[in-house]
């Protein structure tokens, strides 16, 4: 079982990494500007999400959805809301309250609440 500061540290470098790499494309981009911005993701960073998604199981989804879907996770308060079936809104505010979520299905802060 994969503990909450481990998962917190590995979430963390995969973001350091994402904000690297992102400087690098703009670089890229400033050399050749008629290319076209990608996703650009390493080879070690897919290996860390693919262990992290094995040890969580089919919660794991959370991790794609904060690491890419919601890049201001945790920056940008409505980029980091979980919108429930029943109407609730689940604001997740960093690594530690993603893990929270998914391991032990902790209700985090309403958006009311976190404003």
């Amino acid at each position: 079982m994969i503990t909450r500061p481990t998962f917190i540290a590995l979430i963390e470098a995969i973001q350091r990494q994402g904000e690297h790499d992102e400087t690098l494309q703009a670089h890229i981009n400033a050399l050749m500007p008629d290319s076209i911005d990608g996703v650009f993701i390493t080879p070690l960073c897919t290996e860390v999400l693919n262990l992290l998604e094995a040890e969580l199981g089919s919660k794991s989804d959370w991790i794609s959805w904060w690491l890419w879907d919601a890049p201001e996770a945790g920056k940008n308060l409505e980029s980091s809301v979980v919108h429930h079936e029943d109407g609730r809104r689940t604001v997740i505010r960093d690594a530690g309250e993603l893990y929270d979520f998914m391991r032990i299905g902790r209700t985090m802060p309403s958006v009311e609440d976190a404003a």
